[in-house]
């Protein structure tokens, strides 16, 4: 089946008109891996087919002779919803249909749109989380710069709830953005993420905020600076400085606070994830569903947990509940504790480095633990009893990937 490079719901309700050809489809993206370790032997696992059932593919370890779906590790696998409605979802999302409108196309209960929904926003945060993000602008590039504050009302009425600062820029030139939450609009603030987001050399333009003033006086020839006073003009007579751009950017990030009735506090990162995600991937000339595709390709969703505790307490109250988690694991890390899997199954004593409380850094000690009794968790070089390493001949060492290159080069130091 040849499948076209611009979707429409009208193709979707062609391609996707039984659980084959969605089937078909998401192997066709990658949605599906073909590649996968076996979680008790740790040996990669081999694909049968099976003519009896519906998708006839299946993996099997040869060692154990466990049997995996071939839907495992994938948005599929727990889903209780056929594949084709779940891509139907992830075609509305791209397209930014509210949760209503899709609950109406789809024909499938609001909260579980709702909970979709929120999984495609982590599968933004994983991928801007795992991929390195350039600063914006350079030499001979104009970034417009400002702050905006999101809200959100109840009922559209009275006091303001949750105030949220959003500080952001945009470049003229290529249009990439970069937006974050911060706590206040003081000079510090607004001065530490200009420093991680905007390039030396870049012309930095913004209205007459005082605490703007920073750019030059802790910037010096770093940056250049121009202002337009609002109150006077809406472009600097003498410069010619403006900030439509940016000022439009917060038009259309406020914009999906009024789709969906106000963003809570809490999800506000999500949502911003998203809104840059779409700004710096998609932008004007991609097919909105297929970068949404490519996105969640790069992402395993692990909503297992999600569907037995609902069923767990659905049965408890005796009656049904909706309950929503935010449960997905990325790409890179699917591959770390692959990685620590395989160092730990050849070592005497395994070392997993990072923080205590960081559930990543958990889960590859839980990794390790599996394939080397001898392994132990560190945050620094002096947790490390040299008198114990000594006893063994094979050492692994493991690092979380927010652990700090330094901490990791004083632990291989010490040993």
């Amino acid at each position: 089946m040849q499948f076209v490079q611009n979707y429409s719901i009208m193709h979707l309700s062609y391609l996707f008109n039984d659980e084959n050809n969605a089937f078909n489809f998401a192997v066709q993206k990658n949605m599906i891996y073909n590649i996968l370790n076996c979680n008790d032997c740790g040996i990669q696992l081999k694909i049968y087919k099976d003519k009896y059932k519906k998708i006839s593919y299946y993996f099997k370890c040869t060692k154990c002779k466990r049997v995996y779906s071939i839907l495992y590790q994938s948005i599929f696998y727990y889903s209780k919803i056929p594949m084709n409605l779940t891509l139907y979802l992830i075609y509305c999302w791209a397209h930014k249909f509210s949760c209503f409108q899709t609950a109406h196309e789809v024909g499938v209960n609001k909260n579980t749109v709702s909970f979709y929904f929120k999984q495609f926003r982590s599968a933004c945060f994983n991928y801007l989380m795992n991929l390195y993000q350039p600063k914006i602008g350079g030499i001979n590039k104009i970034v417009e710069i400002d702050e905006t504050l999101m809200y959100r009302r109840k009922y559209n009425r009275g006091r303001l709830l949750n105030d949220v600062w959003i500080f952001g820029g945009i470049c003229r030139e290529d249009g990439r953005v970069f937006a974050v939450v911060v706590e206040n609009r003081k000079e510090e603030t607004l001065w530490d993420q200009i420093l991680q987001h905007i390039e030396k050399g870049t012309t930095i333009i913004s209205d007459s905020w005082s605490a703007y003033s920073c750019i030059k006086k802790r910037g010096g020839n770093d940056y250049q600076h121009l202002t337009v006073n609002h109150s006077k003009n809406f472009i600097d007579p003498e410069t010619g400085a403006r900030t439509q751009r940016i000022e439009r950017l917060w038009r259309e990030l406020k914009e999906i606070n009024q789709r969906y009735e106000g963003i809570p506090r809490d999800q506000v990162e999500l949502h911003l994830d998203e809104f840059i995600w779409r700004q710096n991937e998609i932008g004007d000339t991609n097919d909105p569903f297929l970068k949404a595709i490519e996105l969640i390709s790069q992402t395993t969703f692990s909503v297992e947990k999600y569907f037995i505790i609902r069923e767990i307490l659905g049965n408890e109250l005796n009656r049904d509940i909706e309950f929503i988690s935010n449960n997905t694991i990325c790409k890179a890390t699917e591959l770390r504790q692959e990685e620590t899997r395989k160092i730990a199954s050849k070592v005497d004593y395994m070392i997993i480095i990072g923080g205590k409380n960081s559930s990543n850094t958990q889960k590859l000690y839980e990794v390790a633990k599996q394939e080397c009794t001898n392994t132990i968790c560190i945050e620094n070089a002096e947790e490390l009893n040299t008198a114990k390493i000594k006893e063994f001949n094979k050492i692994g060492i493991m690092a979380g990937a927010s652990t700090p290159k330094e901490s990791i080069d004083n632990v291989i130091e010490k040993i």
